[in-house]
């Protein structure tokens, strides 16, 4: 990465510093604005946006379960557990867009994880949904014909179901 940002300091320098220097800009020309700069590294999956993570992450022909397990890596990999950044900015205060979450913070609380799971989840056509257990946001994702707790805050998930008991009454 080191590496990276010397070659783009260099090839900055070598084309940016002699205009500067040569005093050719006045005060009566227009500046130019540059804007929307992407950088990109052979070392890091690009999530610049949605369709970009998911030509990183996801492959034609993955299943179900594969493809849930990339959504999980890509969420640890790129966020991690802290009070989460608060913008108040939608009807939530807290950051639950998976893109703002990778590219500008990096970290948020469980209902931060937990939506970033289900949003990555549905963008690929998969079913999800979040729960609250005890005071904690977890998502749960569809395939193979069942449900599977991904909790990537807490960096954990569950690839098997467990049939359920049967219920019993006690009357």
């Amino acid at each position: 990465m080191d590496c990276v940002i010397h070659r783009l300091v260099l090839v900055c320098g070598i084309y940016l510093v002699p205009v500067a220097a040569s005093g050719q800009h006045t005060a009566s020309q227009p500046v130019g604005v540059v804007s929307h700069v992407k950088v990109l590294s052979d070392k890091v999956p690009d999530v610049s946006s949605m369709q970009a993570w998911k030509e990183s992450f996801i492959r034609d022909g993955m299943s179900g379960r594969e493809k849930a397990l990339a959504i999980f890596k890509t969420k640890v990999m790129f966020a991690y557990q802290d009070s989460p950044p608060r913008e108040y900015l939608q009807e939530a205060a807290c950051v639950h867009d998976p893109i703002k979450t990778f590219n500008v913070y990096g970290y948020g609380m469980c209902c931060c994880a937990s939506s970033n799971i289900e949003a990555l989840a549905r963008y690929v056509g998969l079913d999800a949904r979040g729960w609250a257990i005890n005071a904690h946001s977890v998502s749960e994702v569809y395939w193979n014909d069942t449900w599977h707790l991904l909790d990537s805050s807490l960096i954990n998930y569950f690839p098997k179901t467990l049939p359920c008991p049967p219920t019993t009454s006690k009357r």
